[in-house]
Formats: C-alpha cells, sequence, structure tokens
C-alpha cells in the first residue's frame, strides 16, 4: 500500500523488515529489489534479485526485475537471457479488476527492456480490466479478439516488438469511434504537433539520426538540420527520460553516443 501510494522510503522500510524477517520469501526480495531498482540502486537491487532465483529459479517476477537490473549495469546480454525467461511463456498478463459493473477492456502494449510510462495513477482498476501485453514475446496463436478498446503504446518497440504489434493489430477487434494505437517504432518525429500551431507556444524540433553519424559528423550534420546547442539526446522508444542526456557543446555530442547502450 505505501509503494502504490508513492511513499516510497517507508515500502523500502517494511520491504527490508520483510526480508530480515523471512528471508527464505523470495517475493520478499524481489519486492525489495523493485524499490531499490526504482531509486537507482541497480547493485543493490540486483543481490535481491538474484537472492529470490537463488531460492527460486523459475520466479518471473525476479527474472523480469534482474534484467532491468542487468541492463541497467551494461550486461545486456545476461538481461536478454532473463527477459526470456520473464516474458517468453506468458506475453499476456491479466491484471485484477475490483469494480463491481461492467469494466472498460484495455489492451496495454509495454516493452520489456523497459522505458514505459508509469500508468499506476493513470489506470483504475475499478473501471478498467488491463491486459498487459509484451508484443516482443506475442504468439500469434495468443487470442485477443475480445478485447473492444486498445491504448496508446507505452514504447514503441522495434525488431521483433514490432511485429508481434502488426500481429496483435490483425487480432484485435476495434469498436465504432476507435483509434488504433499501432504505429512504427519512431514515428513520433515526423507526426505533425497541433500544439506548435497554438499562439505563444514554442515546441521542440525533432529529428531521429544514426548514433554513428553524430560521433563522425555530428556539428555538420546537426547544423544542416538548423540545430543549435545545447541540446537533448535520447535513444527512440522510451519514456520518462531514460535514455536521455544533455549536450552543451560539439566536443560532449562526440562522446554522447558511447553513453547509450545497444537495447533490442
Amino acid at each position: 500500500m505505501l509503494h502504490g501510494t508513492g511513499f516510497r522510503a517507508a515500502a523500502r522500510t517494511a520491504y527490508a523488515e520483510a526480508v530480515a524477517r523471512h528471508p527464505g520469501d523470495p517475493m520478499s526480495h524481489v519486492n525489495l529489489g523493485n524499490v531499490l531498482y526504482e531509486s537507482g540502486e541497480f547493485p543493490l537491487a540486483r543481490e535481491h534479485y538474484e537472492t529470490a532465483l537463488r531460492l527460486e529459479p523459475g520466479h518471473k517476477e525476479a527474472h523480469q526485475g534482474l534484467a532491468y537490473a542487468l541492463a541497467e549495469l551494461g550486461d545486456e546480454e545476461s538481461a536478454r537471457w532473463h527477459r526470456r525467461q520473464a516474458f517468453e511463456d506468458r506475453p499476456v498478463l491479466a491484471l485484477p479488476y475490483r469494480g463491481e459493473g461492467p469494466p472498460v477492456s484495455l489492451l496495454l502494449l509495454v516493452s520489456s527492456v523497459g522505458g514505459n510510462i508509469p500508468t499506476r495513477q493513470l489506470l483504475d482498476d475499478r473501471v478498467f480490466r488491463t491486459f498487459v501485453v509484451v508484443p516482443e514475446f506475442y504468439d500469434l496463436q495468443t487470442p485477443l479478439r475480445r478485447i473492444k478498446w486498445c491504448s496508446m503504446p507505452l514504447a514503441m518497440p522495434t525488431g521483433p516488438g514490432r511485429a508481434g504489434c502488426r500481429a496483435i493489430r490483425g487480432g484485435s477487434h476495434y469498436g465504432e469511434g476507435d483509434q488504433s494505437p499501432f504505429g512504427g517504432a519512431g514515428d513520433r518525429p515526423r507526426r505533425s504537433c497541433p500544439v506548435s500551431r497554438l499562439p505563444g507556444v514554442v515546441t521542440p524540433a525533432t529529428v531521429t539520426l544514426p548514433r554513428e553519424l553524430l560521433a563522425l559528423r555530428g556539428r555538420a550534420t546537426l547544423a544542416r538540420h538548423g540545430f543549435r546547442f545545447p541540446l537533448l539526446v535520447r535513444t527512440p522508444g522510451f519514456s520518462h527520460g531514460a535514455p536521455f542526456l544533455r549536450v552543451g557543446n560539439p566536443e560532449a555530442l562526440a562522446g554522447s553516443w558511447r553513453s547509450f547502450r545497444e537495447r533490442n
């Protein structure tokens, strides 16, 4: 309850007490690992996820948390392995519904590599019956035709995730007035921004460029697109500032691409 209502420090204290009193309970370690991960303490989070897996090797939530922590620590190869263990046989998760009347069915796409917009404060489980889909591991045989309404994807994935999105689009039903959320990865820079046409509103220019091009010919490339320093540089397909850098000069730009890890 503390964690769900935003009292993260108090939740951490409660989770730590649960681990101290029940050291053999894997979920206690996962809960503590989750709050440590959210606080940016990735090595400590990793320790608790690994402890949970020693106690229960097939623990899905522990594999999921460890995949996120390892990705932040730069071990993408191990993160991919744990990601498969977490999601490969459960690409569709049904969240609990606590409402009394007929629910609004919601199809929520999330990326297994993270970067999703937090929805805890947005989706009321007394109104929505939410089905969480991980497109990277979506199986074409998984039935989704009963879903009536879809949310915008939280982090538009690439590679296997994009193929999963196309498959979901082909197998889902949209009612009158519904809009399909399945755009292509990296669509944001190409979309027009109606807000920018309002008087007194300034919106940022956005362009997608290969990171290697920034490293080799960054200044000339940016000048051609009309950009000036400082700049904000990010990896497409992620939200809430990860991965995200502020670059103040051409020299910093040349090395900024090395700060971004390749993510599938």
